[in-house]
This record gives structure tokens, C-alpha cells and sequence, in this order.
């Protein structure tokens, strides 16, 4: 089991009735924002990856989104919007400015304007309506920036810029279910987000009964306090590391967690085969989720000191595996009624309504001369009553229709 400060105030908010995902999502975000910037974290073939992933975070307006946010990102952000880089001396060619952004404007415009700007810029809303659409519409210039690839040629205004490969930037949202559902089809499409959806780690909190009342959490309390001076001191590091121009370090991961995350990317690609190809591939990235959570976590506990232990990619490997079964639920979409289905439940509608009043044994042709009151031609009628009997609701003999529910003794006995 995984200990320090992120469990302890984890546990601390699941034992006041805060759902485990929505105190998870927030201690994320809180996570990533203050890490994205101090290390890169290594796969065993020595390439790289950068700490921490995008998150989304669906859950009902009343459940406490806001207040979850003003006991862990809120102090951080107002921390580092009120440091003073005033009179600091100029170390080297970087200046004496704020090397963090956190906006909430979601726009492919605001993020250009803060990643020229800042070296490490994460979008943070409370109202992330806005987010799936910027995910889908500008997605081939965010997954460069979340990979921490940089950009060549990035449009601004009238002209163009480069944004190098030594800035970060991240996305954490929260957002109802409903505004969620309505931009759902697109990432249910194979070339949603072109590979940005599968980076970030989602999160869903089901409508239930309130166990806490509103305002109830204590601010204060010790384990909520630690992980906000700890991102205080990492926010002071990653200033460090900026105006220093240090050179950054790579996280290495200890043989069992090597060969538990090997293990975790053959067999969730090996399970991906049996799945539609839209989560086949957000299955595929299961590993690669779980490495940049690993190297946030170590990096927001330990800093950059040690190696990446097997207890933290087993974590982290939990945490993959919620995002999925929770992209699952988010993402799932009933089938469509064909047109014959849909004309058969209007159709049963109406025999419904007869077989009330005058019983389960109907007239067919009086049935058929009923279907106009229903907008349903002779032919609709035709094809949407065999239906209705395939599904055991209705039993036809001769000119006689027998509506099966309604019936005391089930089916009817056949004639000779």
C-alpha cells in the first residue's frame, strides 16, 4: 500500500462522505501542476515521458465540485498568483517573472498566449463545458504540448511562433454529466481528440445521496495542510529550476516496477483486441497513463531523489485502470432503435391502450384502422406487428391479436 501525504488526505476526505474519485481527481491535478515541470520520467527503453496526465473529472453540480477545489488546487493557484518577482536579481538571461500560468480560458488562443509566456501553464476550470470541444477542435496542437514536444509553428494573431520543448502544459476539468453526454459521440469516434483522449485520466462520480454537509471539511486539517505546503515548496523548485536553467532530471523506475509496467502494457494490449476500436486504443495507452501518474506521485513525495518504486506503479496502475472503466461508463452510448423497433413500440402503445378498456383480445383489422390516430401508415403497421410478436408481446391468430401482458394465464390456448 502506498503511503504519505496525497493518502492521507485522500482518506482523510473519503472519511467526510467525499466520493474516492473526486478527492482522487483533485489531488491529480493538485499533483501535476506542481511537478510537470521538474523531471521527465523514463520508460525502460530510455525514452521519456512527461509527470502527471490531463484529467477530467463528471459529476453532478450539487456534489461539491467548488469545495473540493478551494482545499486543494485553490490554494495553490492563489500561492503562486501572488508571488512577488518584484526587484529579484536576473540570474543568467531567464527574468524575474512568474514561470507559472493557470487559466480558465479554453481556448486554443489563451493556451498559445500562456505557454509564450509562462514555462509551465495548466488549464484549470471548475466549468469544463468548454474543454471537450477545445480537446476535439485545436487537439493535434495540445497532444505536442501535453507530450512536452513543443510547437514550430504555432499560429498567433497574424503571424507565427515556436514554443520550445522545455515548457509544460496540462489540462484538469470538471464538468457536470449532462453538457459531458452532449460532446460524448466525438470521443467515440476513432480520430477523437487524435490521440489527446488517450493521455487523460477521467474520472466519474455517480449521482448519490449527500453524506456531508456543505462547508462540513475542516481546511485546517493536517493532511489537507501537508500536500499544500509540499506543492508550496514544489512550486519554489520548479522557480528554482527555471531561473537556474538547470538541466532536468530523469526518473528511473526500480527493476520490479520495470517489469510491472512491461507486464501492465503486454497484457492491457493484449485485452484492448476484444473492445471497439475507439477504446481499444484508449485501452492501449493504459501503460503510458500510468507511468506519468507514477512520476508525479513519486516526484509530489519523494522529489527527485530515488527511483520509482513497484508499490507507486502499482498505484498508478489503479488508477489507469479506473480511467478506463470510467471512460467506459461515460462514453457508453444505448444503440439506436431502428425504424421497424421504433414503430413497434408506437404500435404497442396504441394496443396497450385498447387492450385497457375492452381487454387482451383485439381486432387486427381494427387495430390497422387505428394506426392513423398514431401516424403510422398500413405498411409501417405490416412490418411493426411481426416484430412485436418475435418479441413475445403479442400472439396473432386468425383476425385476433392477444396482448400477452395483460393476460391472467400467459398465452393464449391455440385453437384446433
Amino acid at each position: 500500500m502506498v503511503k504519505g501525504r496525497r493518502a492521507d488526505a485522500i482518506n482523510y476526505l473519503i472519511t467526510q462522505g467525499v466520493n474516492p474519485a473526486s478527492a482522487g481527481a483533485q489531488l491529480c491535478a493538485q499533483g501535476t501542476i506542481v511537478t510537470q515541470y521538474l523531471a521527465n520520467i523514463s520508460w525502460p527503453n530510455g525514452q521519456t515521458v512527461v509527470p502527471g496526465c490531463p484529467t477530467i473529472h463528471v459529476q453532478e453540480s450539487s456534489d461539491g465540485k467548488s469545495l473540493l477545489a478551494q482545499l486543494t488546487t485553490a490554494p495553490i493557484k492563489h500561492y503562486i498568483e501572488t508571488l512577488e518577482f518584484e526587484g529579484l536579481p536576473v540570474v543568467g538571461e531567464v527574468q524575474a517573472k512568474n514561470p507559472f500560468a493557470l487559466i480558465e480560458d479554453a481556448t486554443r488562443e489563451a493556451v498559445i498566449d500562456a505557454m509564450t509566456e509562462a514555462q509551465t501553464v495548466t488549464l484549470l476550470t471548475t466549468e469544463g463545458s468548454m474543454v471537450l470541444p477545445l480537446m476535439r477542435k485545436s487537439a493535434s496542437t495540445l497532444v505536442k504540448l501535453v507530450d512536452g514536444e513543443g510547437l514550430d509553428h504555432a499560429r498567433r494573431g497574424e503571424g507565427r511562433i515556436s514554443i520550445g520543448t522545455e515548457k509544460r502544459f496540462s489540462i484538469h476539468a470538471q464538468t457536470q454529466d449532462g453538457p459531458f453526454k452532449t460532446h460524448a459521440r466525438h470521443l467515440r469516434t476513432d480520430d477523437a481528440g487524435t490521440g489527446l483522449q488517450n493521455r487523460t485520466g477521467f474520472s466519474y462520480t455517480p449521482p448519490s445521496l449527500p453524506r456531508v454537509a456543505p462547508g462540513s471539511f475542516d481546511p485546517s486539517h493536517a493532511s489537507l495542510r501537508a500536500c499544500i505546503v509540499r506543492g508550496m515548496e514544489l512550486v519554489n523548485e520548479t522557480i528554482k529550476q527555471v531561473r537556474t536553467k538547470a538541466v532536468r532530471p530523469k526518473l528511473r523506475l526500480t527493476k520490479e516496477a520495470n517489469d510491472c509496467l512491461q507486464h501492465m502494457a503486454i497484457q492491457s494490449r493484449q485485452a484492448a483486441q476484444s473492445y471497439p476500436p475507439f477504446l481499444r486504443t484508449y485501452l492501449s495507452r493504459h501503460a503510458e497513463r500510468a507511468l506519468r501518474e507514477a512520476g508525479s506521485h513519486h516526484l509530489f513525495e519523494y522529489g527527485i531523489q530515488g527511483e520509482i518504486t513497484l508499490a507507486t506503479m502499482q498505484m498508478a496502475d489503479r488508477f489507469s485502470a479506473d480511467s478506463f472503466n470510467a471512460f467506459c461508463v461515460l462514453t457508453d452510448e444505448q444503440p439506436k432503435l431502428t425504424k421497424q423497433e421504433d414503430n413497434a413500440l408506437t404500435l404497442e402503445s396504441l394496443i396497450y391502450a385498447q387492450a385497457i378498456y375492452f381487454g387482451p383480445r383485439l381486432s387486427v383489422t381494427k387495430l390497422r384502422s387505428l394506426t392513423v390516430n398514431i401516424g403510422l401508415t398500413k405498411g409501417q403497421f405490416n412490418a411493426a406487428l411481426p416484430l412485436l410478436c418475435i418479441q413475445g408481446k403479442v400472439y396473432v391468430e386468425r383476425d385476433w391479436l392477444y396482448y400477452v401482458p395483460l393476460m391472467a394465464n400467459g398465452w393464449p390456448r391455440l385453437s384446433s
